[in-house]
């Protein structure tokens, strides 16, 4: 933790700390973090509790997620809490971030086919990180009925009241919900299935709603072919107050989307299926101020989507390959009044967008071939294409990017403890803007990577593992312009990751794992294929574990990590030579702890801590923490 606190932040935590206990020790409620607007579902009768406890620099996070919950003949019950607190260590102080949620949820059977459900729910939120002190209070209360109809077709109707408090505004209303499921049933060899859910709560001053119907109809004509087509409609409707919410000016979202989507799979001949997926999407967005007293701004956009998906897939004894072929494109659309339409500023003030429009295709293959037992290869290509469009005149950033990548690799296994592999790869992408005033953005991007890999096992308990990996990355920009620094560069890149498991004795285990990394990056002259060295830097990482297990299921390790950091810069004498001289070293070392309990009830307590001592480049050394704790049980 921070050495410099508050009275008030050491209280919080000192609270803080009395709350984890109580809960460790007592295990009296629990909670699922469950939307307030979500339908009600049957309480969970055996919940998890968990404890946590993270520090990452400087973010501490806690979290209590415990509770109770039992079954009694024909009544389920559910009680718990979810409280999530984050603490921000900040030159100014600390800042609190806080999301308290309590929940009770029942439920009792009138009948074989009828479930009364009941749920409450209380929810506290605090966020001091956010550009001024944000607090909100909400509660809600439910009462639902889950009629399990005939033998497939459940529905559930539900009545509640919903309350919110925001700084000194109150506000409350009803809450109504309708939802039905349809489970799959035939007619003449087509299996039918639907769903659908309808939501609302009614403020003073404000609803919110949302709708969603969905039905499919599937068959099978023969084994490995068959064919299936949805068709989905969803509503959303949010009304929020923007500025002071006592003003009573409503900012109003309202989505509306319809589609369908129709999935094939048809078996070609024994290991070749081809199969295809067609999705379109229809939708409109619309977004209205209602200020007091009078109606604001407006704005509302049609959105289209449509994708389609071919795949072929083929298997044998030694082959397994797949060729895919993906299309798709998508518009947002603009519904500009006429008297916006005809003024660039007034469409701006109209808060109107712009239309776009994309285009997307993309073919891959993938192919994997084992001649014998000793040898696998695998081949991988994508050639991909992006077409973007903006039909704003005064910043046109349309543009059109095309991708091309290739992979190979090599696995051989030497001995039946000894295997060796190598992979070889390619990515190039050609990235150019449509408007001539942004031409200077330009660029090909060419990435090649090789990287080999050693693998040695002798027995379960022992692996050694090292890989080395070259990676050099070209960025060259179409025109450099008048400047005379040239923008285009290279980045060549070479590392080497050993990593060592094995046994001291029956109850002693040791890990040791070491990378390093070499970097240098360069101005580039592409059609000269020459390069300037700028800066260079050199990383070592180094872990050490040793971990104890004892008769009880208790584990603990202890160990030390290592990190160093040296950079470089290249100067240049008159003759054109180059030489490096030294910017910094940053160096970093200090203790690792690991602490595992795992019972067979399935109850756990995680510990793992690091602590490090740095040394920056400039400046006095500092501590760097990384703490983490956690405790699950069940009752």
């Amino acid at each position: 933790m921070p050495q410099r606190k508050s009275a008030q932040d050491r209280t919080r935590c000192q609270q803080l700390s009395r709350l984890a206990w109580f809960f460790l020790i007592f295990n009296l409620v629990e909670s699922v973090a469950v939307k307030v607007w979500a339908q009600v579902q049957p309480p969970n009768v055996r919940p998890s509790n968990t404890v946590s406890f993270q520090q990452q620099l400087d973010v501490f996070d806690w979290r209590y997620l415990v509770g109770y919950g039992g079954l009694k003949k024909k009544f389920s019950y559910e009680f718990g809490i979810d409280f999530t607190t984050s603490m921000t260590d900040r030159s100014d102080g600390n800042r609190w971030k806080d999301n308290q949620i309590g929940y009770l949820g029942l439920s009792q059977r009138l009948h074989p086919n009828l479930l009364l459900l009941g749920r409450m729910q209380l929810t506290n939120f605090h966020d001091e990180l956010s550009a001024f002190n944000f607090d909100r209070q909400q509660a809600a209360a439910t009462i639902a009925t889950n009629w399990h109809a005939f033998s497939r077709f459940y529905i559930q109707p539900e009545l509640g009241y919903r309350w919110e408090n925001r700084r000194e505004f109150k506000e409350h209303g009803p809450f109504a919900a309708l939802s039905f499921q349809a489970d799959a049933f035939e007619i003449d060899g087509y299996r039918n299935q639907s769903s659908g859910l309808a939501e609302m709560t009614r403020f003073p001053e404000r609803k919110n709603a949302n709708a969603r119907i969905n039905y499919s109809v599937f068959r099978e004509f023969q084994p490995g072919t068959s064919d299936s087509l949805a068709v989905f409609y969803d509503y959303f409707r949010r009304d929020n107050f923007f500025s002071n919410p006592t003003l009573g000016n409503i900012e109003s979202l309202r989505k509306e989307q319809r589609g369908l989507s129709n999935t094939l799979r048809y078996r070609i001949s024994d290991g070749v299926i081809l199969a295809q997926n067609t999705m379109l999407a229809l939708g409109n967005v619309a977004v209205q101020q209602f200020e007091q007293f009078r109606t604001g701004a407006t704005r509302s956009h049609d959105d289209y989507s449509l994708t389609n998906d071919v795949q072929l897939f083929w298997q044998s004894n030694r082959f397994t390959g797949q060729i895919a072929m993906e299309t798709s494109e998508s518009s947002v659309k603009y519904n500009i009044p006429d008297s916006a339409g005809f003024s660039p500023i007034s469409r701006r003030f109209a808060t109107i967008g712009y239309d776009l429009a994309e285009k997307r295709t993309k073919l891959s293959q993938r192919t994997y071939y084992r001649p014998n037992k000793k040898n696998v290869l695998q081949f991988s290509l994508e050639v991909a294409k992006l077409q973007h469009d903006n039909s704003d005149t005064t910043n046109n950033d349309s543009f059109d990017e095309q991708r091309w990548q290739v992979a190979l690799s090599h696995h051989y296994q030497l001995r039946e403890a000894l295997s060796i592999g190598v992979q070889i790869s390619a990515f190039l992408k050609h990235f150019v803007y449509l408007d001539g005033g942004l031409s200077s953005q330009n660029n090909w991007t060419r990435l090649l990577i090789l990287q080999p890999v050693l693998r040695y096992q002798p027995s379960s308990s022992v692996l050694f593992q090292q890989k080395v990996g070259v990676r050099t990355q070209y960025v060259d920009y179409d025109f450099e312009g008048n400047s005379s620094q040239v923008r285009s560069y290279v980045i060549r890149d070479f590392f080497l990751s050993d990593s060592l498991a094995l046994p001291v004795s029956s109850q002693i285990d040791f890990s040791l794992f070491y990378r390093l990394e070499l970097e240098e990056l360069g101005s580039l002259n592409w059609s000269a294929f020459s390069t300037r060295p700028r800066t260079k830097l050199q990383n070592h990482w180094f872990n050490m574990l040793l971990s104890q297990s004892f008769r009880w299921p208790v584990e603990l390790g202890i160990g030390a990590s290592f990190y160093l950091q040296k950079r470089w810069q290249f100067i240049s004498d008159s003759d054109g030579e180059f030489s490096t001289e030294p910017i910094g070293t940053q160096f970093n070392f200090g203790p690792i702890m690991r602490l595992v309990y795992r019972a067979s009830d399935g109850s756990l307590i995680y510990f793992s801590g690091q602590r490090q001592k740095a040394y920056p480049f400039q400046g006095k050394p500092y501590f760097i923490s990384h703490i983490q704790l956690s405790v699950q049980w069940t009752f």
